[in-house]
């Protein structure tokens, strides 16, 4: 039971060393900005749960964003108010339900009484082991969201197979749904959870795999005609295929993309190490019994297999990320794991025999409980400083001293793209830009730093010249600010 203690403690230690560190620090991957600005802008009531939007002035629809994840970061927003950490805790939250959920997914593998059950920190460890995880559960991506639906789809299929009763295979079908609603259609994949166990497990009765596999797709495409019949859904509906999904799906421009199986197998690196080392110490050794054949490993395969149906599918797209692959690493690390627990189980056995085992176990508590309080120490001293796009947000920020929240700036065409300085300004400071064509009146003008040659008029004034862009002002603005930048 110690050893199962301070398993729990690396699993918290080495959350924290993810998380808290710069969790109240400003800095974000851009969809994570993107994410939170949308969510922002439904708490303030300015976009409604089926018409998300940006602050962009040219287009401020984000029909391609998924609602649920937004509308629950939002709910944050209304009850915390609108501070720029509350994206980053929301994540640090789903971070931890979803280990709640890979270990519950654990326990439910195994017989009630059955010590291994207890050993759920092992996957949470595996799952840990992945970068991938540590980046995308402090960058505020709607994957996050989707994960607890997903893994929570899977815990109602392994409560299922232990009671048998008809509440988890609608409940499954619920969660499916509102995995759809927080990421799309890469959420799906738990509907081949029931096929892939039956074909791989054949202790399981066919009639309930029939049975649970019926009542689950039925309530999820019941849940889908219900909802997209109405007609705010429905718009979203047609406008999500024809700004996300088609275009995904269109291969005109490269065909199947294989960049996500190199993607994955790089997020998967350290749990392959795992399994290297002991397929050779098994070689070396000739011991048979850290490969055996038996149940536990069947449903570990089972595991592996629904993995890759969440993973394999993103080929398809011509629109790849490595964090796409979030959803699945929960259940790869669910499955490595119970291909390990051999392996796990006679390491532990051995270490229960070694004489200064209760000192390692009390000196692994005191570092782990060493590094927990130094994360939050850091967590303190670190809060709004900036953990990246440091020269940008200085820049935003000086700037912001001399708009005040809320102003609008022109900038010239080739500041069309810069995803980074609109999503920014408008997320930390509600500023926004607008475009040389744009009918909107304003006093500010912003060009890459140095580009004085963009500015259209020499009323323009420099009043600000930074890393990455410059500010100018119109010399006969009533608010003219007297700081000219030579």
């Amino acid at each position: 039971m110690r050893n199962i203690s301070v398993g729990w403690w690396l699993v918290i230690a080495i959350s924290c060393l993810y998380w808290l560190p710069f969790l109240l620090a400003k800095g974000m991957f851009l969809d994570g900005v993107c994410n939170a600005l949308y969510a922002v802008n439904l708490a303030e009531g300015t976009a409604s749960f089926w018409a998300p939007k940006s602050n962009y002035i040219g287009n401020p629809s984000a029909w391609g964003s998924a609602p649920l994840s937004i509308y629950i970061l939002s709910v944050l927003y209304k009850c915390f108010g609108n501070y720029f950490f509350i994206e980053k805790i929301y994540s640090l939250i789903c971070g931890f339900i979803q280990m709640a959920l890979i270990a519950w997914a654990w326990k439910l593998c195994f017989d009630k009484n059955d010590e291994r059950g207890k050993y759920g920190w092992f996957p949470c460890l595996l799952w840990l082991a992945s970068p991938l995880t540590g980046w995308c559960y402090s960058n505020n991506l709607m994957e996050n969201s989707m994960s607890i639906f997903t893994t929570s789809s899977i815990v109602v299929w392994l409560l299922y197979l232990r009671n048998q009763q008809i509440q988890y295979a609608v409940a499954g079908g619920i969660l499916i749904f509102l995995a759809l609603l927080s990421k799309g259609p890469v959420g799906l994949f738990p509907l081949a959870a029931p096929l892939v166990f039956m074909l791989m497990n054949k202790n399981i009765i066919r009639q309930r795999f029939f049975y649970f596999t019926f009542v689950q797709a039925f309530v999820f495409f019941l849940v889908f005609v219900v909802v997209f019949s109405m007609e705010a859904p429905q718009t979203f509906l047609h406008q999500y295929l024809d700004v996300q999904l088609r275009p995904a799906l269109n291969h005109q421009n490269g065909g199947i993309s294989f960049e996500i199986i190199l993607q994955l197998l790089l997020a998967l690196l350290p749990i392959f190490g795992a399994v290297i080392i002991v397929v050779l110490y098994t070689a070396i050794k000739k011991d048979d019994s850290l490969l055996s054949r038996n149940d536990k490993n069947l449903i570990g395969l089972s595991f592996l297999l629904i993995g890759l149906t969440a993973s394999i599918p993103i080929m398809m797209s011509t629109k790849q990320s490595k964090f796409y692959l979030l959803p699945s690493l929960s259940i790869f690390s669910l499955g490595f794991s119970l291909l390990l627990l051999p392996a796990l189980k006679k390491s532990m056995d051995l270490f229960d025999r070694y004489p200064l085992r209760y000192k390692i176990l009390s000196a692994t508590k005191f570092l782990s409980a060493s590094i927990i309080i130094l994360c939050i120490v850091l967590c303190i001293n670190n809060r709004g400083i900036y953990s990246r796009d440091k020269a940008l947000l200085n820049d935003l920020a000086e700037m912001q001293t001399l708009t005040g929240d809320g102003a609008i700036l022109r900038g010239p065409w080739e500041l069309n793209s810069e995803w980074h300085l609109f999503s920014y300004l408008s997320r930390l400071y509600k500023i926004k830009i607008c475009m040389p064509d744009s009918e909107i009146e304003t006093n500010y003008y912003i060009t890459y730093s140095g580009k004085s040659d963009k500015v259209p008029s020499q009323d323009f004034i420099k009043i600000y010249s930074g890393n990455k862009f410059d500010l100018y002002q119109l010399a006969s603005a009533d608010n003219f600010h007297k700081r000219k930048i030579n």
